[in-house]
């Protein structure tokens, strides 16, 4: 429930800095009945896509022609949209499927070191659109969390730059897959982590939550 919390917490914050804040957001259209099938244009909500659906469901990511079931997901309506794995498992969700491909925890990485108290944490992160169009991507699509805590979570700073780092903002192509590392500051005694993606769609009706678990 406190994982729950953690990311609701971080959507109302992202709504209350949408009025000054010109921050990287998805917002997708996917109505049913409507054939146009542009991006809506970004807005400063939740940094997940989000989607015209009914609020009753979350539609089921489809599964791609010659692919098989060794994906985490949504697979029936009756499936409770709580979603675990570890690391290597591929977590599937309406628009993308992401993979939490290795974890490091380096002194620093580049330029970028810890501030006191805290450690890097390096994730190697694959990320593969299985959506029918272009998906507008950022680092807060991936929240890193580490504890039971109200405040036990955060993401990528903005503005890094480094060796294949993920962008703040970025596109990813249709049927296409990138892999990036998200560089993230956590508290230095943590040792249990996951990093975790939640659907959120246009009417800010949350959808499916996925969490990769990991230990140091």
């Amino acid at each position: 429930m406190k994982r729950f919390l953690a990311w609701t917490l971080a959507l109302v914050l992202a709504l209350a800095l949408a009025g000054c804040s010109g921050s990287n957001v998805q917002s997708m259209m996917q109505g049913s009945d409507n054939n146009d099938d542009t991006p809506a244009a970004s807005t400063p909500a939740a940094s997940t896509p989000a989607a015209s659906a009914p609020a009753a469901s979350t539609p089921a990511a489809s599964t791609p022609s010659g692919s098989s079931d060794e994906w985490i997901g949504r697979k029936s309506e009756s499936d409770d949209g709580y979603f675990s794995g570890r690391i290597g498992d591929h977590m599937r969700n309406v628009f993308f499927e992401y993979t939490v491909n290795s974890v490091d925890y380096p002194a620093s990485y580049g330029d970028i070191t810890p501030a006191d108290g805290n450690q890097l944490l390096v994730a190697d992160v694959t990320v593969r659109n299985v959506f029918s169009q272009t998906l507008p991507m950022s680092i807060y699509d991936f929240q890193i969390q580490w504890g039971d805590g109200d405040q036990d979570f955060g993401y990528q700073e903005e503005g890094l730059t480094g060796d294949n780092l993920m962008p703040d903002q970025w596109q990813l192509m249709r049927g296409a897959s990138e892999t990036y590392k998200l560089v993230y500051q956590v508290p230095a005694d943590a040792t249990e982590f996951s990093i975790s993606y939640l659907e959120v769609w246009e009417d800010n009706t949350e959808g499916d939550v996925f969490f990769v678990y990991f230990e140091k």
